[in-house]
């Protein structure tokens, strides 16, 4: 009615549409009855069409046209939508499993298997704006249980990658997102694995809005997983039909963080964005893990940040001209009071500081950790020569360094990243 006949349909007080339709037009207002009529007449044929293909489609259920999907060609190189659904099925159960929610294997296997069908009815065919609302509907009147019908129903989104993350997770359920990530994951290993990537203003597969639905439907579910897990059995599903496996996961993740900055809605040059690069500069394979540092580091009091990365930054920039990676710290080749007194504070307290990151208390870990080392640390530069002529000393100090900046960098950010904090 909307996009064919320029029509509005019409609802009573309780949502129900009723057989009232309201037009507008242009013009002098005479021959209204015959204008009505008319518009009368072309929406009953519309409407007898749509009921005839619904009326054939129905009169098996859902799952026998599924052989149809053989005949849909699949980004060319890569098969048919029947091998598309038949990988995402097997998929399923390895997502559910590596996303800690086992319980729905079953589930979104059957969403996997059913999604696709209605590609092939009478129904989408005429009108393709409805494709997967059509399989919402046809999974129903098949007898599907309501959740797999609602998630196939979902499929498709995000409609619009501008819309805020937290409306997404109330328009879409669980299964429903589940489906989504791994829906467009295949496409994207598919793409990326032949060799269609996107370039400049050129994506006609609608690869970027692919990515951006994936970092959308995390963020808003708060789906943990691995990312580079689920993109290895991807590649493993797809078999020798991927000709561009090299770097296929770097060229991927890559990819992906693009669209996590475009998500986090930063601009370069800003703290946030420095903050959103050095929290994924540590760790970017559990993508929901990425938003929460960022969301609790972007927020925190500026002075308290500053005085963490001021540590960081300040160990970083001994270890960048060091060369090779520092060995075991031996406590035996001290020296001056002040290393000592660095190794007891960690010996002591960095299990207290590991601990917090890793029950994921990300601000009361970065606080503690700043308050902890950055009085001994500059105390230590200011009066022990790291880079001592004495290679034994030399190599245990750097060890030392270290074990003091990988304590935070190696689970939660690299600060060092952040401009400007000298001025603070």
């Amino acid at each position: 009615m909307k996009k064919n006949q320029k029509i509005f349909a019409c609802y009573d007080s309780k949502g129900h549409p009723v057989s009232r339709f309201v037009a507008v037009m242009n013009g002098k207002r005479s021959g209204l009855p015959k204008i009505s009529a008319d518009y009368e007449n072309v929406l009953e044929s519309r409407l007898k069409d749509a009921r005839y293909f619904h009326d054939t489609d129905t009169k098996e259920k859902l799952e026998a046209k599924k052989g149809l999907l053989s005949q849909l060609v699949y980004l060319g190189k890569l098969g048919s939508m029947l091998d598309k659904t038949e990988r995402l099925e097997k998929l399923a159960s390895m997502f559910a499993e590596a996303a800690g929610k086992k319980e729905l294997a079953g589930e979104l296997a059957r969403t996997a298997c059913l999604s696709k069908i209605d590609l092939m009815t009478h129904l989408v065919y005429e009108m393709p704006d409805l494709q997967g609302i059509v399989g919402r509907e046809y999974a129903l009147e098949s007898g599907e249980k309501e959740s797999v019908a609602l998630a196939i129903g979902s499929q498709y989104l995000p409609k619009n990658l501008a819309e805020d993350h937290k409306d997404v997770a109330k328009a879409m359920t669980l299964l429903g997102a589940f489906f989504g990530v791994i829906d467009r994951l295949d496409l994207l290993t598919g793409a990326f694995g032949t060799g269609i990537e996107p370039t400049g203003s050129q994506d006609p597969f609608a690869l970027r809005r692919a990515g951006g639905s994936v970092v959308k439907l995390v963020r808003a579910f708060g789906l943990h997983f691995s990312l580079s897990h689920i993109i290895e059995e991807n590649m493993k599903l797809y078999g020798d039909k991927l000709t561009k496996r090299d770097q296929l996961r770097e060229r991927l993740v890559k990819f992906l963080q693009e669209r996590v900055v475009f998500e986090a809605g930063v601009k370069a040059g800003t703290r946030p964005f420095e903050i959103l690069q050095a929290v994924m500069r540590t760790r970017f394979d559990d993508i929901a893990d990425v938003f929460k540092r960022f969301e609790v580091l972007a927020k925190m009091n500026e002075k308290a940040l500053i005085k963490a990365a001021k540590v960081i930054q300040r160990t970083a920039n001994m270890l960048k001209g060091y060369g090779k990676t520092p060995g075991e710290v031996k406590a035996e080749l001290f020296t001056e009071e002040q290393e000592k007194r660095l190794f007891e504070i960690i010996r002591s307290r960095a299990q207290e500081v590991s601990g917090l990151i890793e029950q994921g208390e990300y601000e009361k870990g970065t606080r503690l950790f700043a308050q902890v080392f950055a009085e001994p640390l500059h105390d230590f530069f200011d009066h022990v020569l790291v880079n001592a002529e004495d290679v034994t000393l030399r190599e245990n100090r750097m060890a030392l360094v270290a074990c003091v900046n990988r304590l935070y960098t190696g689970r939660l950010a690299d600060l060092s990243l952040l401009s400007r904090i000298d001025e603070e």
